[in-house]
């Protein structure tokens, strides 16, 4: 009986034993799989320069023996140049690019690095030794133009390196080298796509100063856009005015309710903008009130006067209009406003023989402001009292000791 126990035992006990031999056996072949994944992660990921390096390392034969002898008593004598082409020989670039580094042969190294098709490594031994326009040479071969504009930059090149900073997508950059070689038109135009307005602007407004200076339909918007914020440059007010774009800005202005830019701009057209101004303006919010407001601050009455009776304001039509002597088109405001108090002295003025005769030119669409009257004209003084009259006082004794006009 104890004969027939000890037999399932002891196979049972075999059958443990080759257990525990398999799985003893696995964990040895994962423990070097391990070992293998976890060097080859630290080589593919750059982190070990000594884990490269410990691949480098390889056993030579008798003949490599003797030639890396050779090399070596080659290096001690300072024939560094003849030891370095043997090393390279051996496949041991690593020591030779060090070996002619530090024997100050920089463009021997770089050539080693170079036949390996490393451009990129040879560029940044050229930059580490300060040789900035061999390096950018190097990186302008491996196709990485970012480092071909910053060393470009730091051997003062701007020219070069304003174009490759133009190649690598850095438009502040691209901006500033242009600048730095005196090309303001390009510096503006790159700095204004990198979003800076404000340097670009100030350079925009540089380059205006120039009696040639150009700008394409691009620039021009961006600098009628920067206006209209109310940011009046001298120089930048001459560029929109010169290409007829003073009265958008000037209706821009009006709407931002910056009435007094708008009249700066306003001021600065030779051209009489005025009949346009009124046509493009919105009739049904306030500005045309603002409009027909900045036409009285400079004396453009009878404009504000054209402005106010579209509005339906014919009481301050008629006092505008009497301000620009148009006595007959006063008396025609005043009485739709039912002033007949005021409509009557003005038909008497129209009708008197010594009264000025409006002239032709007063019409929409054909006023001059230079024949405006500037001197003997009755002033009238326009406020608003609530319901969109105005009450004006005039000096028709003034008015009526001025001397006719000559006949």
């Amino acid at each position: 009986m104890s004969g027939t126990l000890l037999i399932p035992i002891l196979v049972a006990v075999g059958m443990l034993a080759g257990i525990a031999a398999m799985f003893h056996l696995s964990n040895t072949r994962g423990s070097k799989n391990r070992g293998r994944r976890r060097v080859t992660d630290e080589m593919r990921g750059g982190n070990g320069a000594a884990s490269q390096r410990k691949m480098d390392v390889r056993v030579l034969s008798a003949s490599e023996k003797r030639l890396y002898a050779q090399a070596q008593t080659l290096l001690k004598e300072g024939k560094v140049q003849a030891g370095a082409r043997i090393l390279e020989q051996l496949n041991m670039q690593r020591e030779s690019i060090q070996a002619l580094e530090d024997a100050k042969l920089i463009h021997e190294a770089a050539k080693v690095l170079m036949r390996m098709g490393r451009h990129n490594r040879a560029g940044v031994v050229y930059a580490r030794h300060g040789m900035w326009l061999d390096a950018a040479s190097s990186f302008k071969m491996a196709q990485m133009p970012l480092e071909v504009a910053k060393c470009a930059r730091e051997a003062g090149r701007f020219d070069l390196a304003a174009e490759f900073f133009e190649k690598a997508g850095r438009h502040d950059d691209a901006g500033e080298m242009f600048e730095k070689v005196g090309d303001l038109h390009k510096a503006a135009r790159y700095f204004s796509a990198a979003g800076n307005a404000a340097r670009a602007m100030a350079l925009y407004a540089k380059h205006a100063e120039k009696p040639d200076a150009t700008f394409e339909g691009d620039e021009l918007k961006a600098i009628v856009a920067h206006l209209c914020e109310g940011n009046l440059e001298p120089a930048l007010v001459g560029i929109a005015v010169k290409n007829n774009k003073a009265a958008e800005i000037v209706l821009q202005l009006i709407i931002k309710n910056l009435p007094s830019q708008a009249r700066d701009v306003y001021q600065s057209s030779a051209a009489d903008i005025g009949p346009k101004l009124m046509g493009d303006v919105s009739y049904r919010d306030q500005s045309a009130e603002a409009l027909a407001q900045l036409f009285l601050s400079v004396s453009h009455f009878q404009y504000a006067g054209m402005v106010f009776e579209r509005m339906t304001s014919f009481e301050r039509a008629g006092a505008a209009f009497e301000a620009a002597e148009d006595y007959e088109r006063s008396a025609y405001c005043f009485e739709r406003a039912g002033r007949d108090d005021k409509a009557a002295p003005m038909r008497a003025k129209a009708e008197s023989a010594e009264a000025p005769v409006p002239s032709k030119k007063y019409a929409a669409g054909g006023f001059a402001l230079s024949n405006l009257p500037s001197e003997g004209t009755p002033r009238a003084s326009f406020e608003d009292n609530g319901d969109s009259t105005a009450v004006m006082d005039t000096n028709d004794a003034a008015a009526e000791e001025a001397p006719p006009p000559p006949k």
